[in-house]
C-alpha cells in the first residue's frame, strides 16, 4: 500500500467509550483512517459506502448483535475479503470463540484489550492486505502484458493472412 493509500478501519460497537478508546489506541499506534459505527445496521450502511480494509466487531450489541452482523457482512461478495476481528468483553467461552470463526472471523479478542496483541494483530493484517494487493497488481500488469503480445501476434498473423490473399489471387490471375 503506497504512503497515499489509506488503511480503512471500521469499529462496530454500541458502547462509545469502547468506540473512543479504541480509535484512540489504533491511532496512537497506526496510521489509519478509522470510521466507527454503534450498530451492525450502521456498519453495513458504511459498507456500502466505503472501501474498508479491516473490521473491529463488537459481540454484544443490542438488535443486531456481532454474529449476526459477520454473516450480513459475508453475504455480500464484495465484503466476503475482509478480514473480521470480534472483540468482546461477554462472550468469552471457546463456544462463542468456534461461533465467531465458524461464521468467517479472522480473530476473536477479549476485553480488556491488551494493546501491544491488539496493534500487532492489526498491522499483520495490513501486512497481509499490503502484499495480496501487491501480487494482485503483479497479476493485473501479466495479464496486460500478455495481452499486449497476443494482441500483436494476432496483428501479425492478419496481416499475414492478408498477404497469402493476395500473393493466392496473383497466382490465380
Amino acid at each position: 500500500m503506497s504512503k497515499s493509500e489509506s488503511f480503512n478501519i471500521l469499529i462496530v460497537d454500541d458502547n462509545k467509550k469502547n468506540l473512543f478508546t479504541l480509535h484512540t489506541l489504533i491511532q496512537e499506534y497506526l496510521n489509519a483512517h478509522i470510521l466507527e459505527a454503534e450498530s451492525g445496521i450502521a456498519a453495513l450502511g458504511i459498507l456500502l459506502e466505503e472501501q474498508i480494509d479491516l473490521i473491529i466487531l463488537d459481540v454484544q450489541m443490542p438488535e443486531m448483535d456481532g454474529f449476526e452482523t459477520a454473516k450480513a457482512i459475508r453475504t455480500r461478495k464484495k465484503n466476503q475479503h475482509i478480514p473480521i476481528v470480534f472483540l468482546t468483553a461477554a462472550y468469552k467461552s471457546e463456544e462463542f470463540q468456534q461461533k465467531g470463526f465458524a461464521i468467517g472471523a479472522a480473530d476473536y479478542l477479549t476485553k480488556p484489550i491488551d494493546t501491544p496483541q491488539l496493534i500487532s494483530r492489526i498491522q499483520s493484517y495490513r501486512r497481509f492486505i499490503e502484499q495480496d494487493k501487491q501480487h494482485k497488481e503483479e497479476l493485473e500488469r501479466k495479464v496486460q502484458e500478455r495481452t499486449t503480445e497476443l494482441s500483436q501476434a494476432n496483428q501479425l498473423l492478419n496481416q499475414e493472412i492478408t498477404e497469402r490473399k493476395q500473393i493466392e489471387e496473383a497466382l490465380n490471375e
